[in-house]
């Protein structure tokens, strides 16, 4: 049936006489999209139960200690993602060159994150942290893999690596729903983090391209300088968007209750569930933007602000509308607050579709400098709100810094930038119909 469908879709965009080029990822879109309506379905189905299992405290640990593998990830990235696609796309240097610098860079980064999170699970005395920062260390060590994933985007090609990440979640999502059904101990829910990038990592190497050997892998002393000079503003960003991104769970830890955590960790779940489509749907037109760029093609970029506008804007609505019976039907009765939380929060997938293209925009142009002042100045923004405004509107505050903090970086900041301020009118273009 799946393939029926990819096949009928085929034909319609060839019957529009498309590029070749445009073909291909349009057909690797509709793939990746395919996968990832999949895996939302099957998420709200496991973290329905797994919410319901732990109750609104336990999920707040969860959410916590999900959050921080989230930070050691981004740390153990160095933030050279896009710069390795970016090298991958331009053929500087022989894939094999590319691969195995890039492999050697994050396999030096991951084991020194691992180890340092490590140390840091020895100053607390919960167990249930203990253990999952632990196995979340564990998890990092497997990350260089996905080196073969960035070669595939740089060619969209991602059919293959969607279909690994897809069966793994699968898998893992089994193991989470036997954890509750058999009602085992719920710190063992961590240990599906470790066996699912474990399995993504085994998985990427048996399906690497021609040509890809790890036992012939070559380094290129010019191209790890080139990697770890990027790193360097990078690094810091990198670590600062996820930071940023995660602040407000980890401020609400320690200004409020676990209750408090549980039901804004569970609100986040559904706004971050909205926030894939941006993700997958801009990663796989990065190869795309690149060409634009340097071609000046300023109505592509308009066109895709503008459709980003009226995406966030029928989503946000519908949530709002529905909120009450998205939160009852995912979260049951425990999670009273929820639904209230999220008819706020929603708002944000506005300003993170636009935030998202602006940083796909610095990443084309290599404008590394530019995101790590703005990203700087939006966290440092985000901390000082959040810390007065939590304790006067409670998680109500957490949404209110969120927001404004954004506001901030999509439109005040780019603004006065001299590198962004170019692309700044193509936002306030696309609302023009002309353009």
């Amino acid at each position: 049936m799946f393939q029926k469908w990819m096949y009928l879709n085929k034909l319609k965009i060839n019957s529009f006489n498309l590029s070749r080029k445009k073909l291909n990822f349009l057909e690797n879109f509709n793939f990746v999209f395919i996968e990832k309506l999949f895996r939302i379905v099957l998420s709200i189905i496991v973290v329905s139960k797994v919410s319901k299992f732990l109750g609104p405290e336990n999920f707040g640990t969860l959410s916590l200690i999900e959050s921080f593998y989230s930070i050691l990830i981004a740390l153990s990235a160095l933030g050279i993602d896009s710069v390795i696609i970016k090298e991958f796309k331009e053929n500087n240097y022989e894939k094999n060159v590319v691969a195995g610098s890039s492999f050697i860079i994050k396999l030096c980064s991951s084991l020194l994150i691992s180890v340092i999170a490590i140390s840091l699970s020895f100053f607390t005395d919960n167990s249930e942290l203990k253990f999952g920062i632990l196995v979340i260390s564990l998890s990092i060590i497997f990350t260089p893999f996905n080196v073969i994933d960035y070669y595939y985007q740089s060619k969209l090609d991602l059919k293959k690596v969607s279909t690994v990440r897809s069966l793994v979640f699968v898998f893992s999502s089994l193991l989470k729903l036997t954890i509750v059904y058999f009602n085992i101990p719920w710190k063992y829910l961590f240990l599906t983090i470790l066996i699912e990038q474990f399995l993504v990592s085994f998985l990427y190497y048996k399906i690497k391209p021609f040509g890809f050997n790890f036992k012939t892998f070559n380094l290129s002393r010019k191209l790890l300088n080139y990697f770890f000079k990027s790193s360097i503003f990078l690094f810091i960003t990198s670590f600062s968007l996820i930071l940023y991104s995660r602040i407000d769970q980890i401020m609400i830890k320690f200004l409020l209750t676990d209750y408090d955590l549980g039901n804004y960790s569970a609100s986040m779940k559904i706004v971050e569930t909205l926030y894939i489509f941006p993700t997958i749907f801009l990663s796989s037109i990065f190869p795309i933007m690149i060409e634009k760029s340097k071609e000046g093609d300023k109505l592509f970029f308009v066109k895709l602000y503008r459709f980003f506008f009226f995406f966030s804007l029928i989503i946000s609505a519908c949530v709002f509308l529905f909120s009450d019976l998205i939160t009852s039907f995912i979260y049951g009765t425990e999670f009273s607050s929820t639904s209230q939380i999220l008819k706020l929060n929603v708002i944000a997938v506005f300003f993170y579709s636009y935030k998202l293209i602006s940083v796909q925009i610095i990443y084309v142009n290599s404008f590394y400098k530019s995101l790590l002042i703005q990203t700087i100045s939006s966290i440092a923004i985000n901390i000082i709100l959040n810390y007065i405004l939590i304790i006067k509107f409670g998680v109500f505050g957490a949404i209110y810094s969120t927001l404004i903090s954004l506001f901030y970086s999509v439109f005040v900041y780019e603004f006065f930038d001299c590198n962004l301020r170019k692309y700044y009118r193509f936002k306030f273009l696309a609302f023009n119909g002309n353009s």
